[in-house]
């Protein structure tokens, strides 16, 4: 009686895999597909154990950290004064006018922070009792006239030409002049009258650019 005999050997990371079989003669449809079967899975055997070795890879990471953040300030200084809301000037302050008279100061606007501002100014008059007093804001102005003796005369000058009112970091102060005067068309009600009040008010935008 005569035997077929089916080997197969497998290498995979060292290791030997043998499949054998033997089987009678048989030319029936079961002996032929069981030896198909057979040899399939000896290949799948193979094909499995053969991609192995591919798939250990080494890997390694690392962590960075920042370092702690500060945010800046937005400062706009008033005569050098910073971190101060409100600050008192003293040169507008118990003037005694007489009609025609009028007296000026500059505040200073100066950056104290950590980025470029565009500045602005505005002003409220308080005149409870009516001293007929009146005022003017003049950007980058300087004073003018003196005020020293009888009549009083200052005056605020303009800016110089292609004023800009935007202050650098660490830059020379600009100014804004201020005027307080009394008209010469005030009458006799407005003699001895005390209570003017003028507040100044600074504003400052960071500039983007």
């Amino acid at each position: 009686m005569r035997w077929w005999s089916c080997t197969a050997a497998a290498y995979a990371d060292g290791v030997v895999v043998v499949a054998s079989h033997r089987a009678q003669t048989d030319h029936s449809a079961r002996g032929r597909t069981a030896l198909l079967a057979l040899a399939g899975l000896v290949v799948g055997l193979v094909a499995g154990l053969g991609g192995q070795g591919t798939l250990a890879f080494w890997t390694d990471s690392d962590t960075v950290r920042s370092g702690t953040f500060t945010t800046g300030t937005l400062d706009l200084t008033v005569d050098a004064h910073t971190g101060t809301t409100t600050y008192t000037k003293t040169e507008l302050a118990g003037a005694r006018l007489v009609p025609g008279e009028s007296i000026a100061a500059v505040v200073e606007v100066g950056n104290g922070g950590d980025a470029p501002f565009t500045w602005s100014a505005s002003a409220v008059a308080s005149d409870q009792r009516g001293t007929g007093l009146t005022y003017e804001l003049v950007p980058g102005g300087t004073v003018q006239g003196q005020r020293a003796a009888y009549p009083r005369n200052q005056t605020c000058g303009p800016p110089a030409a292609g004023y800009v009112r935007r202050v650098e970091v660490g830059s020379v102060r600009q100014t804004l002049c201020v005027v307080v005067r009394l008209p010469q068309t005030a009458d006799n009600t407005v003699q001895g009258k005390d209570g003017y009040a003028l507040t100044v008010t600074l504003a400052a935008t960071q500039a983007l650019s």
